[in-house]
């Protein structure tokens, strides 16, 4: 059984698409793809989640593809348990968005990782523990400045 299912872009000129204008990214089996700007440049990234490894398992690799007016490109991988999703959003108030990747097959945890102008990476972030772990979401409750 294969999980190597890459993530497309397809492109639009003017709302049109067309097929031979796509870009293949990583992934495996990924869904729940989101499009946030994470830098404020006004260029939306992708951040795709790792649902599944290469042997099935669920210690994957998430990805954030950073955007720019000539596309995108691959900045940070990140260490998660098949998140499937990520929820985005600025829990510290510091002006840069937070990643939450749940881990929705237990025994595993969800995991934040917090942004910084450096971008992401696995030393700067936290597991939530088993508990928290299954459909972890971003809430929007106003100033999280906590």
């Amino acid at each position: 059984m294969g999980y190597d299912h890459p993530t497309y872009v397809y492109w639009s000129d003017e709302g049109q698409f067309d097929a031979s204008d796509v870009t293949e990214l990583g992934g495996h089996a990924s869904y729940g793809v989101e499009a946030f700007d994470l830098d404020g440049d006004v260029a939306d990234e992708l951040i795709v989640p790792g649902a599944w490894s290469d042997s099935g398992g669920q210690d994957t690799t998430s990805h954030v593809y950073w955007g720019s007016t000539h596309g995108l490109c691959l900045s940070d991988d990140l260490s998660t348990h098949a998140p499937g999703e990520v929820n985005v959003g600025d829990l510290d108030g510091d002006g840069y968005p937070e990643l939450l990747f749940p881990a929705p097959y237990g025994g595993e945890d969800a995991t934040i990782f917090w942004g910084s102008a450096a971008g992401y990476s696995d030393d700067d972030s936290s597991m939530l523990g088993d508990s928290w772990g299954g459909w972890a979401a971003l809430l929007p409750v106003g100033d999280t400045a906590w």
